[in-house]
This record gives C-alpha cells, structure tokens and sequence, in this order.
C-alpha cells in the first residue's frame, strides 16, 4: 500500500513554512474570515455545512428559497439587478455572459490579451472576434489599460458586432473609462460585458476605481476570492436589466455550472459580501493606509519603482486601483522572476506572480502591517545585497500587425492540425497561441494566418529572453498549424 497523500502534505507542508502572502487567494491563510466577528464559527464549520440540495437548503439553478436571498442581498450590495452566485470561478461568469448575449458565428469585441476564458467562449460560441490591443507601458512592461477612442473604432468598423468585452481593472490595477466606453458602446446599441475578476472590492470604498456596474456596464463577472474573503473558485456575475436576456443568461449559467454546487463556496460568497457590507469601507481605509506607506518608503530606494496613481492619464489608464503593489527592478536590474525566487527562498514571502521587470504582490482586507514591513525590509535588504548583479536588457519592442482570421477559434479547434518548423510556417494557419510576456498580447491565435513578419519578430524576442507562453512546443522549434 502506498501510504503517500502528496497534493495534501504538499498544502501543508506550504502552510507550515509561514509564508507572507501576498498572492490570492485573498483570505490570506484564513485571516480574512476572523474579521468577520458576527459569524466566528464558519472555520469550525466548513465540513459540517458541506451538504447537498436537501430540502430547506434550496437549488443553485432553481434558487427560491435561501440562496435566492442570498443572491438578492449580494445584488443589493454590489448595485445590480440581479446576481448569481458561481462555484465554477469566474470562467462560467465570463462563458455565460459572452454566451448569453451572442448567438453562433456573431461577431464580439474584445481585448487581444483577454483571459483564457474569454478565448473558451469564442470557441464554444462559435463566434468571430474582433480583438483590440491595450495600450502597453513598455517602461513597466506590461499591458494597461485601452481608450473609449480605441473602442468607438473597433465598433464603427464592425456595425454589426453584438457586444463589447473590457477587462477592467487589469492584473497591475490599471483601469480604463468604463464609463465613457459605456456610453459609447450603448450609443451603438451594444453590451457591455466586463471581466472586473480583479474588482469584487471595488463597490465597497470611494477611494477606490469606479467599478463597472455603477459605470454602466450590463453585465460584469468578478472573482470574489481575488479580493475579498471567499474561498477560492467562489465568484459572482452582476447583471443590469434592460439589454440582456436574463432568462438566457440563466440558461447559460446552468450550462456552465457544475450539478453539485458546493454549499461551502457558496456559504463563503454570502459571508464575504456580510463582511464587506458591514466593515468593508473601514477595512479598505486600513488597507489603502498601509499600501500607500509601503509604496513611499519603496520608492525612497535607489533604482526601484513601486508605481501608483502618478501613473493616471498615461497610456489610457483613467484609474488606479491601489491595492494592486507592482514593484518594478528594471532600473535596478535584475528580473522580476528572480526576484519572486530570492524573496520566497531567503524572506519567506511569496507575492502573486512576477515577470521580467516586476513582481506583483496583491494587497487585500486581510492583511497586516507587519506584512508589508517584512516586505519593505526584504525589499530594501536585496537593494543592498544584489546591486552589483545587474542583468536586465530592456524589453525588445514587438512589432507587428493584427494577423488575418482566416478560421473562427472554433474551426480552428476542430480542423486536423500537425506540426511545422516554425521557422518556415509562413502562411499557414495557425492551431497555436504564441504570446510573449512581458507584456502578454498574443501575437498569434488559433485561425490566423502566419507571416513573416510574426515569425521574424518572435524569433527576435526569444532570443532576447522573453518568455513565449502558449505552444505546444514550449521552445518553439515547430507550432501548430492546420493541415
């Protein structure tokens, strides 16, 4: 007998090390919840309440008794008309709300650098996107926010697209004009659909971003355990009535979501909205204290740059969400993911992600101020250590042109593919995504043709170090195309 529970000792072993997390999910380690002084009881809880649609308990997909208050409550809270709870992270939130409002082989326009998810709708719906790029900040290296001017165009040019898809605010706390992006997607006769994973804290602070319901959107999908005290793959779909099918969204939804809704992320979304209804706003001005010192006493270091909202009205950014802490060693020079690795390894502080300029650590209502002075004297402490270790080039610049869909992402799933050099797969069309990070825009996706131009300039930022994510083939010697 193989006396081994690997995927659990491994969680343990994790928890045992005494991490600083600055990474989701954003209960921090459970913390989160001991904020939530009315209901003390939910850790002791969470095996006992893990039940199933027995009477009294109601039905996620026919919700008419307890959920269904649930959800009307959590409407209230975060300013829509209707919400629903989502066991399946915010993915089915995105599926069904890209779903909900298109029908087969439609157009709909959305961010070249979407999420997976939004890709998985396309491919499910069988629709044909129109993609818009972000603007991106090549100093930071990363992708931000996009304009209402870039959107209107994107819309003039396809009259006949059913809806629009913005992802706000973004992975670094960049936001776009949602309202302005509102009226005018509106104007056209069009939906708006945001994709707020990163916004669910949003509603509950006026020192914060606009978030997208009360900026006009109709429909928008969060992640309430990104930001909030829910359990992780715990979300919410908000939607507006008027320009939506609710009947059709709720089809979806039932589509997209598992049959055995689990009661403890369920439970978890209705007391993660409790908390942030009764203690949100206090909370949030803790929090929005605590970063905002960090960031000053960051940015007194030589060559390192904690970003904040100096950075509004560059590159389209209208807002900035705060609790989003980039650290950026590009003028210090040394990586991102280096950094990620000493600061885990020698600090036992694990941040959210890293890339080649910067590390991102995600600040939420959880957290302590004893968390961000280990955090500031690591910082300070590898300034000092590793200043004579310089190794960053500048980010290459990637030049290209929005390639020809000559397949739906659909068709391009299902058509026979094989393997080509990758070297000499000009005009083919490809069955891979090929997109380098930073800043993570794809230049290539499933149904559009190669060129020249994209295999000359990939083979140029590979070579330059830059992280190509998505092939197949991880060094990129052949790609995918279809046959």
């Amino acid at each position: 007998m193989i006396n081994r529970t690997p995927l659990y000792d491994g969680l343990v072993n994790y928890v045992r090390e005494n991490n600083v997390s600055f990474h989701m999910p954003g209960h921090k380690d459970g913390r989160g919840f001991s904020n939530i002084t009315e209901r003390p009881d939910f850790k002791d809880n969470i095996l006992s309440i893990d039940q199933t649609e027995v009477p009294g308990l109601d039905n996620l997909h026919l919700p008419e008794g307890i959920i269904q208050e649930a959800q009307e409550y959590a409407a209230r809270a975060f300013r829509s008309d209707y919400t629903y709870f989502l066991v399946n992270g915010t993915t089915c939130g995105v599926y069904s709300m890209i779903l909900g409002v298109t029908n087969h082989g439609d157009k709909i326009i959305v961010p070249r650098n979407s999420h997976r998810s939004v890709a998985g709708a396309l491919i499910l719906g069988g629709l044909w996107p129109v993609y818009y790029e972000p603007e991106v900040d090549i100093a930071k290296g990363i992708a931000v926010s996009v304009s209402p001017q870039k959107i209107e165009k994107a819309i003039v040019e396809n009259p006949d697209a059913k809806a629009v898809l913005v992802t706000n605010p973004t992975f670094y706390g960049t936001c776009s004009d949602i309202e302005a992006i509102a009226q005018i997607v509106h104007k056209h006769n069009m939906v708006l659909l945001v994709d707020e994973a990163h916004g669910a804290h949003l509603p509950f602070s006026k020192k914060l971003p606009l978030n997208a319901m009360d900026a006009g959107a109709d429909i928008c999908a969060q992640s309430a355990h990104k930001t909030l005290s829910a359990l992780t793959q715990s979300s919410m779909l908000h939607v507006r009535k008027g320009r939506v099918d609710i009947e059709k969204i709720e089809f979806m939804l039932r589509l997209t979501q598992t049959t055995s809704p689990s009661y403890i992320l369920m439970a978890s979304l209705d007391l993660a909205r409790f908390q942030m209804e009764e203690h949100g706003e206090e909370m949030l001005d803790n929090l929005l204290n605590m970063v905002d010192d960090f960031r000053d006493r960051v940015n007194e270091i030589p060559y390192i740059y904690c970003f904040g909202r100096e950075i509004i009205g560059q590159h389209s950014v209208a807002d900035f969400d705060p609790t989003k802490v980039t650290i950026n060693f590009k003028d210090f020079g040394i990586a991102g993911t280096k950094i990620e690795n000493i600061l885990r390894r020698r600090y036992k502080i694990q941040v959210e992600l890293s890339d080649l300029y910067n590390v991102l650590a995600i600040g939420t209502i959880a957290d302590k101020k004893e968390d961000y002075e280990r955090l500031y004297d690591a910082i300070y402490d590898i300034s000092v250590k590793y200043s004579s270790e310089r190794e960053v080039k500048d980010l290459p610049q990637i030049i290209w042109r929005m390639p020809y869909q000559a397949l739906s992402p659909r068709e391009a799933v299902y058509e026979p593919m094989e393997m080509v050099d990758f070297k000499s797969s000009e005009g083919r069309i490809s069955a891979d995504i090929i997109a380098p990070y930073p800043p993570g825009i794809p230049v290539i996706l499933p149904g559009e043709i190669i060129t020249s131009d994209i295999i000359n300039n990939v083979l140029e930022v590979k070579e330059s170090g830059i992280k190509i994510n998505g092939p197949r083939d991880k060094k990129l010697e052949t790609i995918a195309v279809i046959k």
